[in-house]
């Protein structure tokens, strides 16, 4: 007796994926909630540390496996658009999540929070942009090879 072999038929295997990866993104989305959540509430870094660990191990396991197979995304293509729209994205949760908004109560300015809101979105937007740009171009090389 194997002890993980698969019993499922294709259909059915079809399906168990469709629902694992929308339990995937339950849980991302999840931790992300708690994250920003418990920054409002003002929690201390090591506080929502887990589950940042958590949600960013998640997300690079997608990324390398989306890269080894070849895959951009379900719903876009790689282009300007598209590398626009998820470093836009990415900026404006990791701006939240690097400077929350109690950070605002704390300095005492709303140009000072401003600032720093705009410092970390420009970074991390510039850092993702280039990256999916690179993603982009090895995804098109290898759809383009493999034809």
């Amino acid at each position: 007796m194997k002890l993980f072999r698969n019993i499922l038929d294709e259909r059915q295997n079809l399906e168990a994926m469709q629902i694992q990866r929308i339990g995937f993104w339950i849980v991302e989305l999840g931790l992300l909630a708690a994250v920003i959540v418990q920054l409002i509430f003002d929690a201390k870094d090591t506080h929502v540390a887990g589950e940042f660990i958590v949600m960013l191990a998640g997300a690079i396991w997608m990324g390398i496996g989306y890269f080894h197979r070849g895959i951009w995304d379900a719903f876009t293509r790689p282009g300007t658009k598209s590398y626009i729209f998820y470093s836009v994205v990415t900026g404006i949760i990791c701006g939240i999540i690097l400077s929350p908004p109690t950070m605002y109560l704390r300095l005492g300015s709303l140009l000072s929070y401003l600032f720093i809101f705009a410092l970390n979105f420009i970074i991390i937007f510039a850092v993702t942009f280039i990256l999916e740009l690179l993603y982009g171009k090895v995804i098109k090389a290898q759809k383009k090879s493999s034809k």
